[in-house]
């Protein structure tokens, strides 16, 4: 006769904190485009946040110039993820920040872009942006905006974006102590 004892554990119950973008920009631009034609987007080795350089944006004619990278190979609708970026600036003045993502509808027509996190960071420091979001189900081609409320230069460096990872398994079972 077997004395073993199991135990079922539903791993959907599970779940472990999940990378699903880690931008460091030490190597590469990591996707992220300038926005307005005129806006320079450099590496820059001089005012890194963390690693070997920050990205800086430079020559913006208005509030709507910044910068933004296309996330949706990484993410869906319907999960949350927390989205975090550290930013920086040398005005003279505090500069707010705006965090916004813009993604497809379930419908495959309509694009809406809500504004993730908002921030206002004194001149000369670093300082993180973070918000939590859950897009609609079915949302998709998910795009991070970077801007400021000012045509101000300023600095971006270490983006993340992280969630809650489920395990995909419906069930196992493990011989418990008997």
């Amino acid at each position: 006769a077997n004395n073993c004892d199991y135990e079922y554990v539903n791993l959907s119950e599970l779940s472990a904190e999940a990378v699903y973008v880690s931008n460091d920009f030490d190597v590469t631009y990591e996707g992220w485009i300038n926005c307005g034609d005129q806006v320079l987007l450099t590496a820059d080795e001089q005012n890194p946040h963390g690693g070997t350089r920050s990205m800086r944006v430079e020559n913006r004619l208005s509030t709507d110039d910044g910068v933004s990278s296309a996330k949706g190979f990484y993410l869906e609708g319907g999960k949350k993820y927390d989205y975090s970026v550290f930013v920086s600036h040398k005005g003279e003045e505090s500069e707010n920040f705006r965090l916004t993502l813009t993604y497809l509808c379930k419908d495959g027509e309509t694009f809406e872009t809500v504004e993730l996190a908002s921030e206002t960071v004194k001149a000369g420091e670093w300082a993180e942006i973070n918000a939590s979001y859950k897009a609609p189900k079915g949302a998709s081609e998910f795009i991070v905006k970077l801007t400021t409320d000012s045509t101000e230069d300023f600095w971006f460096d270490d983006f993340t974006v992280t969630g809650k990872k489920t395990a995909q398994a419906d069930t196992v079972s493990a011989a418990g102590g008997g």
